[in-house]
């Protein structure tokens, strides 16, 4: 029945000056390319950290204790009001968002996948 199911989950927090995205990829095979655009605030930079094994299957051991880690990615785009960054296959994301606050009338944060 070719179904399309999105395999990101995300949520976000924010304060004055600093946005916290929460992003799963819940697909065991697939890269994600995903854009996070932000509505009230201007980003200034970007840090993302992610845990993600091989495979999904990967745990930590006595004998492997770091086979599954807390990792950064350098490569995070900032571009006017949007951030981009490549999500691993079954990885857990965190992306801080250093950004100054403006006044909008849109909802703050909108994460999208680009396709």
């Amino acid at each position: 029945m070719g179904r399309n199911v999105c395999f990101v989950d995300a949520s976000a927090t924010a304060d004055e000056d600093i946005v916290y995205a929460y992003i799963v990829n819940r697909s065991e095979e697939e890269e994600v390319d995903c854009t996070i655009s932000l509505k009230g605030f201007t980003p200034i930079s970007a840090e993302h950290r992610y845990i993600a094994g091989e495979d999904v299957n990967d745990k930590n051991t006595f004998d492997e204790p770091n086979k599954v880690r807390i990792l950064g990615n350098k490569d995070v785009r900032v571009s006017g009001c949007k951030i981009r960054l490549r999500l691993l296959p079954h990885s857990v994301n965190i992306v801080r968002i250093n950004a100054n606050r403006v006044r909008s009338l849109f909802p703050p944060i909108y994460i999208a996948r680009l396709f």
